[in-house]
């Protein structure tokens, strides 16, 4: 592949990346705890199935499920107390669904930059290390916190 095709392949991934990272922002809306989360993991498969095509790697919805379970394991009390919040009428509404809009947005964008990153080193989801790239995916979860941050104003 000509570095041109490389060039254009990154490009269309990063805005494969953008595009679910502004949907997953919407599942911060959704008022009823747990389904939000269940939406979230289904807009981040379908990310993942985009950036596999893209990258030309076979797709497994069972792989994708487990690599994303392990991924974000670290993350679910955060996840669930923002989507829990949404019960108390008022202030805990707002701030579950703020709280919601940026976790969602932040850990759909840093699942789908850690990955685009696997794919152009030559990775596939066979060997795709949840344990290893942790901490890079707390640095681009708090990258995605500043993403989402733009999106916002840009809206």
């Amino acid at each position: 592949m000509s570095n041109d095709d490389e060039t254009a392949r990154l490009k269309k991934a990063n805005e494969t990346v953008r595009s679910y990272t502004l949907t997953s922002m919407s599942t911060g809306f959704i008022p009823i705890p747990i389904v939000d989360q269940m939406v979230l993991t289904g807009i981040q498969q379908k990310m993942l199935h985009s950036l596999t095509n893209l990258y030309e790697i076979p797709f497994s919805n069972s792989l994708v499920k487990q690599l994303l379970k392990t991924m974000l394991k670290g993350m679910a009390t955060r996840a669930m107390m923002s989507s829990f919040l949404k019960f108390i009428p008022g202030g805990g509404t707002v701030a579950g669904t703020m709280s919601a809009l940026m976790f969602n947005g932040a850990s759909t964008y840093a699942v789908g930059i850690v990955f685009t990153q696997h794919f152009e080193s030559g990775g596939t989801l066979l060997n795709f290390d949840p344990q290893k790239i942790s901490e890079l995916f707390m640095a681009e979860f708090e990258k995605g916190k500043n993403q989402v941050k733009e999106f916002k104003e840009q809206q």
